[in-house]
């Protein structure tokens, strides 16, 4: 289970979301497990305090961490609902480059040393690289 003393996500982790969330500056809803097993709810806070326009949050109570649409299915599709619902009052009688401006992530802060931010680094060489040299390169993430 994830450390939740840390107020940063290690190095080595595949998902340094505490992070990336501050990036973020679209609304966000967090829907988390309250009884979630393999990552703590208070990571889930951790995003909520680390977020820039977090909505809501919502800990769902009796769920762990892939249940939450089948053991609260009503609540989940009614947290979905209202969080689209926000979205469209927000978006009303703006531009498209309003709504863009607002959506954008923002590129990560150059301090962010972290390993997914290296993998990024080495695959865009990578992706150049195959691209000067007419190769073709297959890339699939599951």
């Amino acid at each position: 289970m994830l450390d939740i003393s840390l107020k940063k996500s290690p190095f080595n982790d595949l998902f340094p979301n505490v992070e990336m969330i501050r990036c973020v500056k679209a609304p966000t809803l967090i829907i988390h497990g309250a009884e979630d097993q393999e990552v703590s709810a208070e990571h889930g806070k951790l995003l909520r305090d680390n977020g820039k326009n977090v909505l809501d949050i919502w800990l769902a109570a009796g769920c762990g961490h892939n249940d939450i649409d089948l053991k609260q299915m009503k609540e989940f599709y009614k947290k979905i609902a209202w969080f689209f619902k926000q979205i469209e009052n927000g978006q009303k009688g703006k531009s498209e480059e309003e709504l863009y401006s607002i959506n954008k992530a923002e590129e990560w802060p150059e301090d962010f040393e972290h390993i997914y931010r290296k993998i990024k680094e080495e695959m865009a060489e990578i992706i150049k690289k195959t691209f000067e040299s007419k190769k073709t390169l297959i890339i699939g993430f599951y």
